[in-house]
């Protein structure tokens, strides 16, 4: 097997910010989109090898699949979402072709099914399936893992993920509502239980340019995720933000599964990717607390050009799993896969800034 990455969605908002982070490191990769021609755009504007190889494949047709992993691909970025309605297809032929598969979800539900439907199967044909490597959901796992570590067994573990300008793109937009239509998931009393979204509002404090905020309890992936490899006996998670659009959904309370699906298809025609100017200026945060009787410590992760981030994030994950001492198998998370030390350092270069650690910490 060779060391190419296949980009699948490559054409796409995230996508192209991916094979533009793949391309500034010099990394061998394969293309995969529905559109011959938004691949062919992409090798003109980052300056591609003309041969490289580039495949058009799409999930509706599960025949063009299996193609993208010849080529000496060894593991997949998969852009494509909504994960929930589009993921599931990738992560089969992945794990059918012994490839490594990344992707930026944020969807519980989806990192459920993959947990329950693709675990063993990876194990057994040596591969790993890591969801959820995008900003929110791998920062708010390594800063969990962190503010825990040296504590377990852990008494509780929150995070609060906050973002300064709100506004997501057409994906992230899909995949939040449709996944807040799902049944919640989160973790009490050492075991998984009903977590309604919006049923608990909080005031924060976060750091500048932050400040204050109010927070909704929202049944993220580090909900599923840690208690897979921490000791923790139960979990919150909060998303950060402004103060109108929390209350309007807390307004909504038990009625917002049933309703979510009607305003993600009301903002579906109105909705438009971030500008430029969004992506180089938007901040993001995450801040996790760990308590047990050992102590109590508080982790905050930021970083800029959230989207940026994002595609820094997934790549410097995929080129893990090119190293030869990558021996991770099985349906995992961030913090599970990839050490957060190593992965907060890492990015230090992509902008990501941690709060100071304790000894022994890292």
């Amino acid at each position: 097997m060779g060391d190419r990455i296949l980009v699948f969605g490559a054409g796409g908002y995230s996508g192209r910010m991916v094979v533009e982070e793949l391309a500034r490191r010099g990394q061998p990769m394969v293309l995969a989109d529905r559109q011959a021609a938004r691949m062919e755009a992409l090798i003109a504007e980052f300056g591609l090898d003309p041969d490289v190889p580039r495949h058009v494949a799409d999930v509706d047709h599960p025949e063009t699949l299996p193609p993208m992993f010849e080529d000496g691909v060894r593991t997949v970025i998969n852009c494509v979402g909504p994960f929930l309605r589009l993921g599931e297809p990738v992560v089969a032929a992945a794990v059918a072709a012994g490839v490594h598969y990344l992707d930026l979800s944020g969807e519980p539900p989806f990192i459920t099914q993959i947990i329950n439907r693709y675990d063993a199967a990876a194990r057994e044909r040596g591969c790993v399936v890591v969801p959820t490597c995008g900003t929110e959901y791998a920062l708010s796992n390594w800063a969990a893992a962190l503010a825990a570590r040296g504590l377990e067994p852990v008494d509780h573990i929150s995070t609060t993920f906050g973002l300064t300008r709100d506004r997501p793109s057409k994906g992230t937009q899909r995949s939040f509502f449709l996944a807040l239509a799902q049944p919640a998931l989160g973790w009490r009393d050492g075991k998984q239980a009903p977590y309604p979204p919006g049923r608990q509002m909080r005031r924060i404090r976060l750091p500048a340019p932050f400040g204050p905020r109010l927070a909704l309890n929202s049944p993220l992936g580090e909900l599923i995720q840690i208690p897979r490899h921490i000791q923790v006996t139960s979990m919150d998670s909060y998303l950060a933000l402004p103060t109108p659009l929390g209350l309007f959904l807390r307004a909504l309370g038990p009625a917002l599964p049933r309703v979510s699906p009607l305003i993600g298809r009301i903002l579906e025609p109105i909705t438009r990717n971030p500008p430029p100017d969004f992506v180089e200026q938007s901040i993001c945060v995450v801040k996790a607390t760990a308590r047990s009787g050992k102590g109590r410590r508080h982790v905050i992760l930021m970083g800029r050009q959230v989207y940026r981030l994002a595609a820094a994030i997934v790549c410097w994950c995929a080129l893990q799993t090119l190293e030869p001492e990558f021996t991770a198998r099985g349906v995992l998370g961030p913090a599970e896969a990839f050490d957060p030390c190593a992965a907060v350092q890492a990015l230090e270069s992509a902008g990501l800034h941690h709060s100071p650690l304790p000894p022994g910490v890292c």
